[in-house]
């Protein structure tokens, strides 16, 4: 596996892993 995938992975999935656990969040808030 080359050294670069793992960052660009990473940095990819996290913007969606945050709006993720940030609906959720507001989703058990409201309910």
């Amino acid at each position: 596996s080359a050294y670069w995938a793992s960052p660009l992975v990473s940095m990819l999935l996290w913007p969606w892993i945050y709006i993720v656990l940030r609906d959720v969040r507001r989703r058990y808030q409201v309910a």
